[in-house]
């Protein structure tokens, strides 16, 4: 189960100085998963942010596209993921957005 959110925008200056960052936001693109034995598996992630795969247990570096880019070119998860056997395992792919 996954996530693919955009992480840009602008920041909002306050009154007093203050800055709030943009807040991540559901967005559609395509997320692929690669095993280090080179299996790989990807989706097709709608507007909404959300994907459900199905992998073999092991580990997977976690990349992802918005809408019109190329995979990886500015979305990945912050780091490798490991899948048990018979398990779920939930991952956030966060994509640079203007």
């Amino acid at each position: 189960m996954g996530q693919l959110e955009g992480l840009g925008g602008p920041e909002i200056l306050h009154s007093d100085g203050s800055i709030t960052p943009p807040s991540p936001y559901p967005i559609g693109g395509e997320v692929i998963l690669v095993g280090a034995d080179g299996y790989s598996i990807s989706v097709s992630v709608g507007s909404a942010g959300t994907f459900t795969l199905q992998v073999p247990a092991g580990k997977y570096t976690v990349m992802g596209a918005s809408a019109g880019n190329h995979i990886g070119d500015d979305c990945s998860a912050s780091a490798p993921i490991t899948v048990a056997p018979d398990s779920i395992t939930t991952v956030t792919v966060g994509c640079d957005t203007p």
